[in-house]
Formats: structure tokens, sequence, C-alpha cells
């Protein structure tokens, strides 16, 4: 009898914090829908005194322009940006079973800026589709940098987390190195080209091509989700048990680690690398929904866009006309966040 009561008051328990997840799930899905819908609006216009004043919900017909040709694209673009970096952010910290890894462990980022920069540096200029110079050169230098990873680290007899981990970094110290190596031989105007790319920054771009790059990563968040059992797994056990549970580890991480660099490249290829998006957002939804890949995967995405699009409206505002490069926000924001992150995990633990 004792024990029939015990199992309704556990059932209870768990229903009720479930529902409470739940609630909280949805109210997170909301503010984002919120966040997306309000930010294109909020901005600054001049005025016939020629001053800066604030604006919000404008919808005079020069707004209306500067709306959906300017500050929509950038707010998807900033949104779809966000959701893609924290889902990657919580693959790698999955992947490695390491809380501090980030999309730009490996040396995928790095890798993609040297060839950027190279594209800066010697004024390679053509455009394939909705792709820049500088985004083609990127993408493909993210790729190559997972190609030279597979590379160094089958010269190990396993394939395991710690060789990838010190190969990743010490490819990004390479890569680094070369990156001070052509701010030396660069002129000024190239140095600037070259130091506005790497901090990160939301340009301006058609709403076509922010929509394509959307369903790009959309599909290949399904693509990651449709694995999320096998992310569990991986998760909460170690290499030899998942193989004894039937999971091929060595070609799942492989898979696993081609679709996020892809999707890093990609990132990277159209607003250079915008740190702490990947390592925070993960943290902050395992926070409030738990390590379950099923839910994590999705709060970690939404988490993501919510944040980015937030700092990208800011960026907009502080110092109009310029935008501050996103990647500035997010490093000035992450930081103290991430601290506060830490400590707030170790109450819960303790």
């Amino acid at each position: 009898m004792r024990r029939l009561q015990a199992q309704r008051i556990l059932q209870r328990d768990y229903l009720e914090k479930n529902m409470k997840n739940l609630k909280l799930f949805f109210f997170v899905i909301f503010l984002a829908i919120l966040v997306l819908s309000v930010s294109p609006f909020i901005g600054k216009i001049i005025n016939n005194s020629n001053q800066y004043i604030f604006s919000i919900f404008d919808f005079s017909e020069q707004q209306k322009e500067i709306i959906y040709n300017i500050r929509l694209p950038q707010t998807l673009m900033a949104f779809f940006t966000g959701f893609a970096l924290a889902v990657c952010g919580l693959m790698y910290q999955t992947i490695f079973q390491n809380d501090l890894a980030s999309p730009y462990t490996l040396g995928v980022s790095s890798g993609a800026a040297v060839a950027a920069v190279i594209s800066i540096k010697f004024n390679i200029i053509f455009n394939f589709a909705f792709f820049s110079n500088i985004g083609i050169f990127a993408f493909f230098g993210g790729i190559l940098t997972l190609m030279l990873l597979f590379f160094f680290s089958s010269f190990s007899k396993t394939f395991n987390n710690f060789s990838l981990l010190l190969t990743g970094i010490a490819l990004n110290l390479f890569f680094s190195a070369l990156i001070l190596l052509f701010f030396y031989m660069s002129n000024f105007n190239e140095t600037f080209r070259i130091q506005r790319w790497l901090i990160g920054t939301i340009e301006e771009m058609r709403l076509n091509d922010a929509l394509i790059f959307g369903a790009v990563v959309f599909c290949a968040f399904l693509g990651i989700y449709y694995f999320r059992e096998d992310l569990n797994l991986i998760s909460i056990t170690n290499d030899e048990v998942s193989r004894s549970r039937g999971l091929n580890v060595v070609k799942f991480k492989i898979l696993m680690l081609i679709i996020n660099t892809l999707l890093v490249s990609l990132v990277v290829a159209f607003c250079g690398p915008i740190g702490f998006i990947g390592l925070i957002c993960p943290h902050i939804a395992k926070l409030l929904f738990g390590y379950n890949h099923k839910i994590s995967l999705i709060a970690s995405g939404v988490v993501g866009a919510i944040t980015l699009t937030l700092c990208f409206t800011i960026a907009r505002l502080i110092v109009f006309p310029s935008i501050i490069p996103v990647g500035v926000i997010t490093s000035l924001i992450g930081a103290p966040f991430l601290i506060a992150l830490i400590y707030i995990n170790n109450k819960i633990k303790n």
C-alpha cells in the first residue's frame, strides 16, 4: 500500500515537473516570436531638424522601405544565425562531453577566417549565388579545416575525443598565427576590412537570401534532430557502452561533425565568427529544460535565436547611423553572463 502511494506521489511530481517545463517551453517560443516580430520595427530615424530620434512602429513610406529592405532581412539573419550557433554548440558539448566546447573549438572558424583573410588580402572578387567572394572562401576554409582535422586524427590508433580536441586546438593556434601574419603584411584599408570581418557582423542582404539561409539552417537542424536519441545515449554513457547498445560511435561522431562543420562554415561565411552564442545558450537551455535532446536541441536553438536578435537590435541603436558589429555586443554580454552561469550551476550542484 505504501509502495503504491509512493509511486503515485512520484508520478504526480513527474507530471507536475513536465507541465512546468512545458509551460516554460511555450513561453520561450512565444518570446522568440515576440522578439522576431518587434525587432524590425525598432530603430532610429532622422527628423526634420536633422536629429536622430528613437522610433518604434513607425509605418511611414520611408520607414516601410527601410523595414522591408534592411531591418527585416538583417533581423531574420540574426535569428537564424543565433539558432544555428546554439544548436551547433550543444552538439559539440554533447559529442565531446565537454561543457566548454563551442562551434569554434575545433578551429573551423579560424580556418574559415584564414580563407576569408586571403580573399581580402589578395582582393579576389567573384560571386556565386548569394555568396560573396569572402563568404565562398570562408565556407570552403571551414570544410578544409575539418578535412585536415580528420587527416591528422587518422594517425591516432583510436578516434577519441582527446585527440580530436588537441588537434583542433593546434589547428586553431596555427591559423591564428597565419591571420596575424596577414595582418602584418596588409595595408590600412585591408587591415580595417579584415578586422571588421573578424569581429562578426550582420551585413545588409536581400530578404530572399535571408529566407534561403533560414531554410538551409532548418534542414540541417532536422538532420541533427533525427539523431536525438543517439545524442542522448552518448551524452550519458561512454563510447564502450554506446557500442554495446548498437551505436557505431565513430561513424556517428564523424557524421555529426560533418553536419556541424557545414552549418558553422555557412554561418561564418555570412556573418564572420560571432562568439559566445554557441557556448552560453546551450547551458541556458540545459539549465531550464534538462539534458534530454528531444527538448534541449529545440530550446538551445530558440534561446540562441532570441539572444542574437536582441544583441543585434542593441547594436543597431547604440551609435546610429552606424551599426556596431554584433560580435562586440555578444562578447560584452557573454563574458559576465558565462561567469554568472558557472556560479549558478555550482549552487545547483551543491
